[in-house]
């Protein structure tokens, strides 16, 4: 990790790295209990994964508390953006932006709070004001965003000019192993 060596520094990240996928796997699959009446796999996976992306940038600086409660909110507002994307016409089949994207996003946010020594975090830099550091990481997560979205955006165009971005509605209705690698992987029907 970031701290260079076996120390209890190191320690520190591995176990909040740890203690934030636990809170986030069990806090998706509490979410999914409540609103399908079962757990699934993937969804205990994708909640650990929203607190891993969550705690990625604050494992070394937050106590084991803060660090569960990172993961806990991360993987509650990325099931919340799971519900809102399914809903919609997002293609998000495997979650990706709801555990990686909204459980960063709430981890960047997340960091100013959790590393005061209140909350069993290191402490802040004493002349820096917490108002002005959280306020720098939703400007810092606004910028990244955006880079993202527009280079996303480029790509796909430049992309689309080379290749079709869409297949043919049979070859959406044979199956796509089948139209495309010329096999069939999952036999459905």
């Amino acid at each position: 990790g970031w701290a260079l060596g076996a120390t209890d520094d190191a320690a520190s990240a591995l176990l909040n790295t740890h203690f934030a996928a636990c809170a986030g796997a069990l806090s998706w699959a509490l979410l999914d209990r409540l609103a399908t009446g079962r757990v699934s796999a993937t969804g205990i996976m994708s909640g650990a994964l929203s607190g891993l992306a969550a705690i990625s940038a604050s494992a070394g600086l937050v106590g084991a508390g803060g660090a569960m409660l990172i993961g806990l909110i991360a993987a509650t507002a990325s099931r919340f953006a799971f519900t809102v994307l399914r809903g919609g016409k997002v293609d998000d089949a495997a979650s990706i932006f709801a555990a990686h994207g909204v459980g960063g996003l709430a981890g960047m946010i997340l960091l100013v709070p959790f590393t005061l020594p209140a909350l069993g975090g290191v402490g802040l830099d004493p002349s820096l004001g917490a108002t002005s550091l959280a306020f720098t990481q939703i400007i810092g997560a606004a910028v990244v965003a955006s880079w993202a979205m527009v280079g996303a955006a480029i790509l796909a165009i430049g992309l689309s000019l080379l290749i079709p971005m869409r297949v043919c509605e049979a070859d959406e209705e044979d199956g796509l192993d089948a139209a495309q690698n010329g096999q069939q992987s999952w036999l459905l029907r």
